[in-house]
């Protein structure tokens, strides 16, 4: 093979397997392999070691190489069966080989085979079943061959792709599974050679998520693009490409129909932008606060208004009890105050510290922190107040109360307080350290240091049709244009006259230019008429269509919504029919073309009525055992599917046809879900190989 077929093959090695759930399949399938190693290195074993090694080989149907379906497990996987030891006579031969370390040939396969069929026959077994015995092959030779045991149906096509894009070379079209296997072990051996970080087990690995990228219909070639894969980064094209929407219009929304992961779309938008090229380089955890102090995500109700997004009187609580009523800032004007450089940093930062106690720091966890001076230890937790109760070093009883007023005296004049002063000091050192995730500045005022200009901050509003917009925005309908962001666009907000001297909107709000605003909303939603042309004309609308290849995506930490493969791509499948069936939309792999009905006049509801993706993603929840992944409980799940989601919610979108309307068009949706017309399982073999299913 020439270097760069090799180096093609290395650099799709480095993509599809760098996932976490592929290397944690790996970590799995080594006891399975440590089995038959200690097995085939043992010259006598016991009857006991014989009948384990062959009820694991060969009778059961999930083991370290494959899973394979009932069907392929005749009667005489009960009744009348091969003993253990007559399969071990028959097999004799190869694990000598095995034990020697020998390359089997073409006629050793052959042998074996037979003689595995014949065993089978006189055992009264009606059916040759090859993938069981070349599931046998893998286990026992798996620097040979691979873990894929299937002959026509699901090996043929990573021959087919490797034949096609030369990497076999002149390889003469091979008659059976072995020789297949061996062209295709021989051209990973000779891509990956002398590279000790790649085993025999990570090759077959490597071919086996090469076949699911071909099974997924998706050329692997075509995911190679300058050594990476577009849908593994946030720079996907559907993610760079509404990114520029965002930064050019400000404000975006996506619509779409319900669940096509317009939500999970807008947050990847954000993260892209909000983050460096360095900072995605930092840890999860780090990640996390970063993307918090810059992005806001509510989501839009009935009950939603101005005082929740802008401004406006809340009550509180003081040190004696006493209720009153103070302005405070809404959801987005505090992310415009951090955007623009300036907080109100004792008022931002309490709200946010006793956020975080409340949820990590009970009575019975309370949070420890240090006096600076004598170096003692305590813990506090918030209290019904909002205030910290205090916990001294060598006691579990409250010995008192260091109250938000107090915490603010000493922050501001030290020197006003004459009591408890370690305790305060050790509150104030903690939440001016910005390692803690707080922004505090030491001296009393402001962030630690103000926002770049060019720092993006972004608003997420999730269901933005559902709230009153006019009563929500407000004045803002003139601030959030794009034409009037900054300072020059400054508005009087309904209680400017309560906002502090030192407020960075004390002389009138605007929203900076480096904040953008992202909405998501349901094109069905009965909601969406009550939009008025004065926002409609402020955003850019974009369409997010119902994409299937979300089904077969690992989602953010590299693990699969659907747990087992074989079913993710039955998902697919019925879910591609069923929307056709819906809107009269073919899906092509290029989704982002919107794909016209196949017949003009048809009695199609539209694209806005398809079911998107995410009703899939939870096929798994309908399964009565979570960790069942047979044939048998995903049928029973996607039956659960469709009776407890989709077809309450297709009956309610037909609401108000006639009976007998509504009665056809579910019985049409229910054939083309269950795909009538489809043909399956082939051989039979019916899960992934190697586990990772």
């Amino acid at each position: 093979m020439i270097d760069e077929k090799k180096k093609l093959l290395r650099d799709l090695y480095g993509i599809l397997m760098s996932s976490e759930e592929i290397k944690k399949d790996q970590e799995e399938e080594e006891p399975f392999y440590e089995k038959v190693r200690q097995f085939v290195e043992n010259p006598k074993p016991t009857p006991e070691e014989i009948k384990e090694f062959y009820d694991l080989v060969v009778y059961s149907e999930r083991n370290g190489v494959s899973s394979v379906g009932n069907q392929v497990l005749p009667e005489w996987k009960e009744n009348a069966r091969p003993s253990p030891d007559n399969l071990h006579t028959i097999f004799s031969g190869m694990l000598l080989k095995a034990r020697e370390k020998k390359e089997p040939t073409s006629e050793d396969y052959q042998n074996w085979r037979e003689q595995f069929f014949q065993a089978i026959k006189n055992s009264g077994g009606e059916k040759e079943q090859p993938v069981i015995f070349n599931r046998i092959i893998a286990a026992v030779f798996p620097k040979f061959v691979t873990p894929i045991p299937s002959e026509n149906r699901r090996f043929q096509p990573i021959f087919n792709w490797m034949k096609k894009n030369g990497f076999l070379g002149n390889v003469e079209k091979p008659k059976n599974w072995f020789n297949k296997n061996r062209a295709v072990m021989k051209a990973l051996d000779d891509a990956f050679e002398n590279d000790p970080n790649i085993t025999e087990f990570s090759k077959g690995s490597f071919a086996y998520q090469l076949l699911t990228r071909i099974e997924e219909e998706t050329d692997p070639m075509v995911i190679l693009k300058d050594g990476v894969i577009d849908e593994l980064v946030e720079k996907d094209d559907m993610v760079s490409s509404i990114v520029k929407m965002v930064e050019k219009s400000h404000n975006v929304v996506l619509t779409g129909a319900p669940g096509t992961g317009k939500t999970y779309l807008a947050r990847k938008v954000a993260r892209a932008m909000v983050l460096s090229d360095d900072e995605k380089k930092l840890s999860e955890e780090k990640i996390e606060k970063l993307i918090e102090s810059r992005t806001c995500f509510v989501q839009f109700h009935p009950s939603y208004d101005y005082t929740d997004f802008v401004e406006g009187l809340r009550p509180i609580q003081d040190a004696d009890g006493q209720v009153g009523f103070e302005r405070q800032d809404g959801a987005f004007k505090k992310l415009c105050k951090n955007a623009c450089g300036g907080v109100d940093s004792f008022e931002d930062m309490w709200s946010k510290f006793i956020a975080y106690l409340e949820e990590r720091h009970s009575q019975d966890n309370p949070l420890e922190l240090m006096t600076p001076d004598k170096k003692s230890k305590f813990k506090v937790f918030a209290n019904k107040r909002g205030n910290l109760s205090l916990v001294t070093t060598g006691s579990d009883k409250v010995q008192g109360t260091l109250t938000k007023a107090n915490i603010r005296k000493f922050y501001e004049s030290p020197q006003e307080v004459d009591y408890w002063s370690g305790y305060f000091k050790g509150v104030t050192t903690y939440l001016t350290d910005v390692k803690n995730g707080y922004r505090l500045k030491k001296n009393g005022r402001g962030l630690e240091e103000p926002a770049k200009a060019d720092q993006k901050f972004v608003m997420i509003i999730d269901e933005i049709n559902r709230g009153d917009i006019s009563k929500i925005f407000g004045e803002l309908f003139y601030a959030i244009d794009t034409g009037y962001r900054g300072p020059q666009g400054k508005v009087s907000t309904q209680y400017q006259n309560l906002v502090n001297e030192d407020d960075p909107f004390f002389n009138g709000f605007y929203v900076p230019e480096n904040v953008y605003i992202i909405g998501t909303m349901n094109d069905i939603d009965r909601s969406v008429e009550s939009m008025d042309f004065a926002i409609r004309r402020r955003f850019v609308w974009h369409e997010v269509l119902s994409d299937s290849k979300v089904l077969t995506t690992p989602y953010e930490k590299d693990k699969f919504k659907i747990s087992d493969k074989d079913a993710r791509s039955e998902a697919v499948k019925r879910m591609k029919a069923l929307n056709t069936a819906i809107s009269g939309r073919v899906e092509k792999d290029d989704t982002k073309t919107v794909n016209t009905p196949q017949s003009e006049g048809t009695d199609y509801l539209g694209v806005e009525y398809e079911i998107g993706p995410a009703y899939f993603l939870k096929l798994d929840e309908f399964k009565d055992n979570p960790n069942d992944n047979s044939e048998t409980a995903y049928k029973k799940a996607f039956d659960n599917l469709w009776k407890m989601n989709l077809e309450p919610l297709l009956r309610e979108y037909l609401r108000g046809s006639s009976r007998k309307d509504i009665e056809e068009k579910i019985m049409k949706f229910k054939s083309a879900y269950d795909l009538k017309d489809a043909t399956h399982q082939e051989e039979g073999e019916t899960k992934g190989s190697g586990g990772q299913s």
